[in-house]
């Protein structure tokens, strides 16, 4: 006996009008069979098809499902390492005025064509031509649709994408996506002050996108400014797994020994996994900081310990025999190591 069962009443009210009744609720349906415009509780759906063939076209306009796409559109998510690579943004965007022109034109000439023919189905296309290139050219005009027109021309056009981000910058300065697209912009080129603004600004618009918040982070630290650096990091390491962002980390542990507190870092270090017999090259670094945490806790030997497994994994790991011959010599200082957080 199935679990579940389907109710669904309709009836003609007017010639080419039916009232519809099911448990979503009640819908108004216009128009002949096989092209059929629906308005009901869920939004408004348009469908276009060859009866007998089982061919349709649907679209389907909701209310909830556009506010849902706009929320989204401020919500940036990229994806990539803790670093200066390009993060692409993957993210679902409604059918652009272009494209909107392109079916609404093709429409009303199918539409002409089919006048002498079927003409019910004819005028619907018309109608629905009209209305779809009505509504691209008003769309081209609104700042959004600018911004991203101009977004996309940056994608395409490397050379030209610091203009061109600024460009749609100038459009609506208060855009989140011509915000996160700056302030990508400011990080790669490592002008650190402009990315930590732009991401502020951007995380007012859009507080959950955590690799905004992870970039923000590291902009204040490269640019030396530990405490708003840490008060982003922290956020995020807060729900982090130390074995899945070893080098969110790492970039806290930095944090600490540049303020001066090896022991709050030694703490985070002692997170990671550095026990593993071969150490990926993140997870050197952590191994490389653990030592200095260790050093300035006058650690000496825990210390040397650290730095001796480090060469025998990786003997020409970055800055290591200056670090060695400074703890030996008993000269190290954190303030003359230039750390790789970016």
């Amino acid at each position: 006996m199935p679990g579940f069962f389907r109710f669904r009443r309709s009836k003609q009210i007017l010639p080419g009008v039916r009232l519809n009744l099911s448990k979503s609720g009640m819908s108004v349906s216009m128009g002949p069979r096989g092209a059929h415009y629906t308005v009901g509780p869920r939004g408004t759906r348009a469908t276009v098809g060859i009866p007998g063939t089982g061919l349709f076209y649907t679209t389907y306009s909701s209310h909830h499902a556009r506010r849902a796409t706009e929320q989204h559109s401020r919500q940036r998510s990229a994806v990539g390492s803790v670093g200066p690579s390009t993060y692409s943004v993957s993210r679902s965007v409604p059918m652009t005025p272009a494209a909107k022109l392109g079916w609404g034109i093709a429409l009303t000439v199918l539409g002409l064509l089919l006048l002498a023919v079927v003409w019910p189905l004819a005028i619907l296309l018309i109608i629905g031509g009209g209305a779809l290139v009505w509504v691209g050219v008003n769309q081209r005009k609104e700042p959004k649709w600018r911004v991203r027109g101009v977004l996309r021309q940056g994608q395409r056009n490397a050379g030209g994408r610091h203009d061109l981000v600024q460009q749609a910058l100038a459009i609506d300065p208060d855009n989140p996506e011509a915000l996160a697209a700056c302030a990508q912009d400011a990080y790669q080129r490592q002008d650190w002050a402009a990315a930590s603004s732009l991401y502020e600004r951007y995380l007012d618009k859009a507080p959950d996108d955590e690799q905004a918040e992870l970039h923000v982070g590291l902009s204040y630290l490269n640019a030396g400014n530990l405490d708003p650096a840490l008060q982003h990091l922290e956020k995020i390491r807060a729900k982090a797994i130390p074995s899945d962002r070893p080098a969110l980390f790492n970039a806290v542990a930095i944090a600490f020994l540049k303020k001066g507190d090896p022991g709050q870092a030694l703490e985070i270090l002692k997170t990671l996994p550095l026990r593993r017999q071969n150490l990926e090259e993140v997870l050197q670094q952590g191994l490389l900081l653990r030592s200095i945490a260790h050093y300035g806790l006058n650690q000496t030997a825990a210390a040397m310990s650290d730095l001796d497994r480090l060469y025998a994994i990786s003997p020409e790991y970055p800055g290591l025999a200056v670090v060695r011959d400074t703890m030996k010599a008993g000269s190290f200082s954190v303030s003359t190591i230039q750390f790789q957080v970016s």
